[in-house]
Protein backbone atom coordinates (compact mmCIF):
# COMPACT_ATOMS: atom_id res chain seq x y z
CA UNK A 1 0.00 0.00 0.00
CA UNK A 2 1.58 3.27 -1.14
CA UNK A 3 2.14 6.35 1.01
CA UNK A 4 0.82 4.89 4.24
CA UNK A 5 1.95 6.79 7.32
CA UNK A 6 4.83 4.96 9.10
CA UNK A 7 4.21 3.91 12.71
CA UNK A 8 7.09 6.01 13.98
CA UNK A 9 5.08 9.09 12.98
CA UNK A 10 2.33 8.28 15.50
CA UNK A 11 2.04 9.31 19.12
CA UNK A 12 0.28 7.14 21.66
CA UNK A 13 -2.28 9.03 23.72
CA UNK A 14 -4.63 8.13 26.56
CA UNK A 15 -7.98 9.69 27.47
CA UNK A 16 -10.69 9.12 30.03
CA UNK A 17 -13.65 7.30 28.55
CA UNK A 18 -16.12 9.59 30.33
CA UNK A 19 -14.52 12.65 28.69
CA UNK A 20 -15.23 11.46 25.14
CA UNK A 21 -17.40 13.88 23.16
CA UNK A 22 -17.91 15.40 19.71
CA UNK A 23 -14.44 16.96 19.90
CA UNK A 24 -12.75 13.63 20.30
CA UNK A 25 -10.49 11.99 20.83
CA UNK A 26 -12.04 9.53 18.36
CA UNK A 27 -13.00 11.19 15.10
CA UNK A 28 -16.75 11.49 14.49
CA UNK A 29 -17.81 10.23 11.06
CA UNK A 30 -20.30 12.59 9.41
CA UNK A 31 -22.55 12.91 6.37
CA UNK A 32 -20.10 15.52 5.06
CA UNK A 33 -17.51 12.74 4.88
CA UNK A 34 -19.65 11.06 2.23
CA UNK A 35 -20.69 8.26 4.56
CA UNK A 36 -24.13 6.63 4.71
CA UNK A 37 -26.03 6.94 8.02
CA UNK A 38 -25.12 3.39 9.01
CA UNK A 39 -21.43 4.36 9.09
CA UNK A 40 -21.72 7.75 10.75
CA UNK A 41 -20.80 8.61 14.33
CA UNK A 42 -18.60 6.54 16.65
CA UNK A 43 -18.98 2.82 17.40
CA UNK A 44 -18.26 0.62 20.42
CA UNK A 45 -16.85 -2.85 19.83
CA UNK A 46 -18.73 -4.59 22.61
CA UNK A 47 -17.43 -7.36 24.87
CA UNK A 48 -13.79 -6.96 23.84
CA UNK A 49 -12.24 -6.88 27.32
CA UNK A 50 -8.80 -5.22 27.29
CA UNK A 51 -8.79 -5.11 23.49
CA UNK A 52 -10.73 -2.84 21.10
CA UNK A 53 -12.84 -0.01 22.53
CA UNK A 54 -14.19 2.60 20.06
CA UNK A 55 -13.78 2.88 16.30
CA UNK A 56 -14.95 5.25 13.60
CA UNK A 57 -15.37 5.24 9.82
CA UNK A 58 -14.27 8.91 9.71
CA UNK A 59 -11.41 10.06 7.44
CA UNK A 60 -7.98 9.85 9.06
CA UNK A 61 -4.38 10.86 8.43
CA UNK A 62 -3.24 7.29 7.86
CA UNK A 63 -2.73 7.81 4.13
CA UNK A 64 -2.71 5.08 1.49
CA UNK A 65 -6.39 5.60 0.70
CA UNK A 66 -7.35 4.35 4.15
CA UNK A 67 -10.53 5.52 5.90
CA UNK A 68 -12.04 6.68 2.61
CA UNK A 69 -15.45 5.41 1.56
CA UNK A 70 -16.33 4.86 -2.09
CA UNK A 71 -19.21 3.21 -3.92
CA UNK A 72 -17.04 2.60 -7.00
CA UNK A 73 -13.94 0.80 -5.74
CA UNK A 74 -11.32 -0.23 -8.30
CA UNK A 75 -10.23 -3.17 -6.14
CA UNK A 76 -13.63 -4.25 -4.84
CA UNK A 77 -13.14 -2.75 -1.38
CA UNK A 78 -15.53 0.05 -0.47
CA UNK A 79 -13.67 0.97 2.71
CA UNK A 80 -10.33 0.19 4.35
CA UNK A 81 -9.28 1.00 7.88
CA UNK A 82 -5.99 0.67 9.72
CA UNK A 83 -6.69 -1.10 13.00
CA UNK A 84 -4.95 1.15 15.49
CA UNK A 85 -4.92 4.01 12.98
CA UNK A 86 -5.08 7.78 13.49
CA UNK A 87 -7.91 8.46 15.96
CA UNK A 88 -10.18 5.91 14.27
CA UNK A 89 -9.46 2.91 16.49
CA UNK A 90 -8.80 2.57 20.20
CA UNK A 91 -8.10 0.00 22.90
CA UNK A 92 -9.05 -0.34 26.55
CA UNK A 93 -5.53 -1.43 27.47
CA UNK A 94 -2.10 -1.61 25.83
CA UNK A 95 -2.09 -5.40 25.97
CA UNK A 96 -1.65 -8.21 23.43
CA UNK A 97 -3.97 -6.87 20.74
CA UNK A 98 -2.42 -3.40 20.96
CA UNK A 99 0.97 -4.92 20.16
CA UNK A 100 -0.36 -7.30 17.54
CA UNK A 101 -2.05 -4.77 15.27
CA UNK A 102 1.18 -2.78 14.97
CA UNK A 103 3.28 -5.91 14.56
CA UNK A 104 1.16 -7.05 11.61
CA UNK A 105 0.10 -3.54 10.55
CA UNK A 106 -3.42 -4.90 10.39
CA UNK A 107 -5.85 -3.49 7.82
CA UNK A 108 -9.56 -4.32 7.61
CA UNK A 109 -10.86 -4.19 4.03
CA UNK A 110 -14.64 -3.88 3.69
CA UNK A 111 -16.48 -5.27 0.67
CA UNK A 112 -20.04 -4.01 1.03
CA UNK A 113 -23.02 -6.17 0.07
CA UNK A 114 -26.71 -5.73 -0.52
CA UNK A 115 -29.36 -8.04 0.95
CA UNK A 116 -28.62 -10.60 -1.80
CA UNK A 117 -24.88 -10.64 -1.18
CA UNK A 118 -24.16 -8.62 -4.31
CA UNK A 119 -22.36 -5.30 -4.66
CA UNK A 120 -24.79 -2.54 -3.59
CA UNK A 121 -26.06 -0.14 -6.25
CA UNK A 122 -26.65 2.69 -3.76
CA UNK A 123 -25.68 3.39 -0.15
CA UNK A 124 -29.25 2.61 0.85
CA UNK A 125 -28.75 -0.94 -0.43
CA UNK A 126 -25.90 -1.69 1.99
CA UNK A 127 -26.97 -4.54 4.28
CA UNK A 128 -23.72 -6.29 5.15
CA UNK A 129 -20.00 -6.41 4.52
CA UNK A 130 -17.34 -9.04 4.11
CA UNK A 131 -14.28 -7.90 6.08
CA UNK A 132 -10.96 -9.09 4.71
CA UNK A 133 -8.05 -8.59 7.13
CA UNK A 134 -4.63 -8.00 5.60
CA UNK A 135 -1.17 -7.56 7.08
CA UNK A 136 0.97 -4.83 5.55
CA UNK A 137 4.03 -6.16 7.38
CA UNK A 138 3.47 -9.51 5.63
CA UNK A 139 3.53 -7.86 2.21
CA UNK A 140 -0.18 -7.12 2.28
CA UNK A 141 -1.12 -10.78 2.75
CA UNK A 142 -4.89 -11.18 2.93
CA UNK A 143 -5.59 -13.33 5.96
CA UNK A 144 -8.89 -14.71 4.69
CA UNK A 145 -7.33 -16.54 1.76
CA UNK A 146 -6.52 -20.28 1.76
CA UNK A 147 -2.91 -19.37 0.86
CA UNK A 148 -2.59 -17.60 4.21
CA UNK A 149 -2.53 -21.03 5.81
CA UNK A 150 1.12 -21.19 4.75
CA UNK A 151 1.75 -19.17 7.92
CA UNK A 152 0.79 -22.21 9.95
CA UNK A 153 3.42 -24.75 10.98
CA UNK A 154 2.91 -28.36 9.79
CA UNK A 155 0.43 -30.47 11.75
CA UNK A 156 -1.17 -27.39 13.34
CA UNK A 157 -4.68 -28.45 14.38
CA UNK A 158 -7.75 -26.41 13.52
CA UNK A 159 -8.74 -24.00 14.89
CA UNK A 160 -5.11 -22.86 14.77
CA UNK A 161 -3.19 -21.11 17.54
CA UNK A 162 -1.53 -18.78 15.05
CA UNK A 163 -4.64 -16.90 14.01
CA UNK A 164 -7.75 -16.97 16.12
CA UNK A 165 -11.00 -15.11 15.54
CA UNK A 166 -11.78 -12.60 18.24
CA UNK A 167 -14.77 -10.85 19.56
CA UNK A 168 -16.64 -13.10 21.95
CA UNK A 169 -20.28 -12.80 22.85
CA UNK A 170 -22.15 -13.75 25.96
CA UNK A 171 -23.71 -16.33 23.64
CA UNK A 172 -20.36 -17.54 22.33
CA UNK A 173 -16.96 -18.64 23.61
CA UNK A 174 -15.17 -16.31 26.00
CA UNK A 175 -11.76 -17.74 25.12
CA UNK A 176 -10.55 -15.09 22.65
CA UNK A 177 -10.70 -11.32 22.44
CA UNK A 178 -9.37 -8.47 20.39
CA UNK A 179 -8.76 -7.76 16.74
CA UNK A 180 -6.82 -11.00 16.26
CA UNK A 181 -4.77 -13.25 18.48
CA UNK A 182 -1.70 -15.16 17.42
CA UNK A 183 1.25 -17.15 18.63
CA UNK A 184 4.43 -15.20 17.87
CA UNK A 185 6.56 -18.35 18.06
CA UNK A 186 4.89 -19.70 14.93
CA UNK A 187 4.95 -16.54 12.83
CA UNK A 188 7.58 -16.51 10.03
CA UNK A 189 9.45 -13.31 9.15
CA UNK A 190 7.62 -11.03 6.67
CA UNK A 191 10.16 -11.90 3.97
CA UNK A 192 9.48 -15.65 4.22
CA UNK A 193 8.08 -17.21 1.05
CA UNK A 194 5.48 -19.92 1.21
CA UNK A 195 5.65 -22.75 -1.29
CA UNK A 196 3.15 -24.99 0.49
CA UNK A 197 -0.31 -25.02 -1.07
CA UNK A 198 -3.43 -25.72 0.91
CA UNK A 199 -6.96 -26.71 0.01
CA UNK A 200 -8.29 -25.68 3.43
CA UNK A 201 -11.20 -23.33 3.88
CA UNK A 202 -10.79 -19.60 4.46
CA UNK A 203 -8.42 -18.86 7.31
CA UNK A 204 -10.55 -16.00 8.61
CA UNK A 205 -14.13 -15.16 7.74
CA UNK A 206 -15.16 -11.83 9.27
CA UNK A 207 -18.52 -10.29 8.48
CA UNK A 208 -20.61 -7.28 9.47
CA UNK A 209 -24.38 -7.53 9.19
CA UNK A 210 -26.51 -4.43 9.57
CA UNK A 211 -29.44 -4.86 11.95
CA UNK A 212 -32.80 -3.45 10.95
CA UNK A 213 -33.23 0.01 12.49
CA UNK A 214 -34.73 -0.21 15.97
CA UNK A 215 -34.62 -4.01 16.09
CA UNK A 216 -31.86 -4.53 18.66
CA UNK A 217 -33.27 -5.72 21.98
CA UNK A 218 -31.17 -3.29 24.04
CA UNK A 219 -29.73 -0.66 21.69
CA UNK A 220 -32.76 0.15 19.55
CA UNK A 221 -31.74 3.83 19.35
CA UNK A 222 -28.35 2.97 17.81
CA UNK A 223 -27.12 1.69 14.50
CA UNK A 224 -25.95 -1.87 15.22
CA UNK A 225 -23.77 -4.12 13.08
CA UNK A 226 -23.58 -7.78 14.08
CA UNK A 227 -20.05 -9.17 13.78
CA UNK A 228 -19.94 -12.96 13.31
CA UNK A 229 -16.53 -14.54 12.73
CA UNK A 230 -15.17 -17.93 11.76
CA UNK A 231 -11.72 -19.52 11.55
CA UNK A 232 -11.19 -22.35 9.06
CA UNK A 233 -14.96 -22.76 9.02
CA UNK A 234 -15.27 -22.94 12.80
CA UNK A 235 -17.39 -20.32 14.54
CA UNK A 236 -14.95 -17.93 16.17
CA UNK A 237 -17.25 -15.61 18.08
CA UNK A 238 -19.84 -12.90 17.74
CA UNK A 239 -20.21 -9.36 19.04
CA UNK A 240 -22.16 -6.21 18.27
CA UNK A 241 -20.66 -3.03 16.85
CA UNK A 242 -22.90 -0.43 18.50
CA UNK A 243 -23.18 3.27 17.65
CA UNK A 244 -22.52 5.37 20.77
CA UNK A 245 -22.41 8.80 19.06
CA UNK A 246 -24.34 9.95 16.01
CA UNK A 247 -23.06 11.80 12.96
CA UNK A 248 -23.41 15.14 14.74
CA UNK A 249 -21.40 14.03 17.75
CA UNK A 250 -24.36 13.57 20.08
CA UNK A 251 -24.23 10.77 22.62
CA UNK A 252 -26.70 7.96 21.97
CA UNK A 253 -28.21 6.40 25.07
CA UNK A 254 -28.12 3.90 26.59
CA UNK A 255 -25.16 2.77 24.47
CA UNK A 256 -22.76 5.59 25.40
CA UNK A 257 -23.29 5.24 29.16
CA UNK A 258 -23.03 1.46 28.90
CA UNK A 259 -19.66 1.79 27.17
CA UNK A 260 -18.37 4.19 29.85
CA UNK A 261 -19.51 1.79 32.58
CA UNK A 262 -17.80 -1.09 30.79
CA UNK A 263 -14.62 0.95 30.40
CA UNK A 264 -14.59 1.71 34.14
CA UNK A 265 -14.83 -1.99 35.05
CA UNK A 266 -11.32 -3.24 35.85
CA UNK A 267 -12.55 -6.81 35.83
CA UNK A 268 -13.38 -6.36 32.14
CA UNK A 269 -10.92 -3.93 30.61
CA UNK A 270 -7.51 -4.65 32.10
CA UNK A 271 -4.92 -2.51 33.84
CA UNK A 272 -6.21 0.96 32.91
CA UNK A 273 -9.89 1.05 33.92
CA UNK A 274 -11.65 4.28 33.04
CA UNK A 275 -9.16 5.09 30.27
CA UNK A 276 -8.60 4.09 26.67
CA UNK A 277 -5.65 4.37 24.29
CA UNK A 278 -5.23 5.37 20.65
CA UNK A 279 -2.75 6.61 18.06
CA UNK A 280 -2.45 10.12 16.64
CA UNK A 281 -0.59 10.72 13.38
CA UNK A 282 1.78 13.68 13.37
Amino acid sequence: MDHICPWENYDTQTSQCSATDANGPIRVATAADGLPPAMQGVFWLTEQGDSSALMSFAPSKDGGGLSTFTMTPSDGYHFKIRVGGDRVWSFHDQATSWELVEGLDLIYNFRMEDANGEAPSTVDDIAAAQIIPSAENLNGLELDAPSASCLLPPRTPSPPSLLRASSPSHQKSQSSRGALSYNRRHAPPPSARCHRRSSRAQVLNFRAELATAGSHSKYNTSVVWGRPSAVFGFEGGYYDLVQVMDGEGNNIEPAFSDWVSYCNDAAQTGDSPGAFHYKVAQ
